[in-house]
């Protein structure tokens, strides 16, 4: 556990360091097209992830994201607008590419890649509920803290969830905004 921690931590370490040295070179993408066919299924925010491990982690990014928990493709984005990375996923896995599109990790689903670059396999049914203005059912171990649900309007909504089981406990905020092309 604590070789997977220490390995976590020096991946987030080189990529942040590797983020730092290129911020100028790699700006923010346009949004994918590839999903472009459902506009209600497109959204930008911010997520917030923190892991109560020791020693305590956490990841934070911009977003913008498309399409379902099925079938979809999200952006991650410093606040200054560079490209952090790029993970897309349908029904055989999911994929992350770094912000140049050029390397490539496969994993056989949304859950799984989460759990292997933000340390807790995050809650990807309950997240896209929330999103399109559904009652969300926590999974077995997450309960959820705040759901304003996202409106029709432009305006912002708030999710907060937290994960007591198994351990280290996981707390998870997502601030949302649909967007429209």
């Amino acid at each position: 556990m604590r070789r997977n921690l220490h390995r976590l931590t020096w991946f987030c370490w080189v990529l942040l360091t590797l983020l730092a040295l290129s911020a100028c070179s790699v700006q923010r993408l346009p949004p994918s097209t590839t999903l472009n066919s459902r506009p209600e299924a497109s959204w930008s925010g911010k997520l917030n992830l923190t892991i109560e491990s020791d020693p305590k982690q956490s990841f934070s990014a911009e977003f913008d994201l498309q399409g379902d928990e099925k079938e979809g493709a999200m952006q991650f984005y410093t606040s200054l607008g560079t490209t952090l990375a790029y993970a897309q996923w349908d029904r055989e896995g999911a994929t992350l590419l770094n912000a140049n599109h050029s390397d490539s990790l496969h994993f056989n689903s949304l859950q799984a890649l989460s759990q292997k670059y933000m340390g807790a396999s995050l809650p990807v049914d309950m997240i896209f509920a929330w999103a399109n203005g559904q009652s969300p059912q926590a999974p077995e171990g997450w309960s959820l803290l705040q759901n304003q649900t996202p409106s029709s309007e432009q305006g912002q909504s708030e999710f907060k969830a937290t994960r007591l089981t198994p351990l280290p406990k996981v707390q998870l905020r997502i601030l949302l905004k649909r967007t429209s092309d």
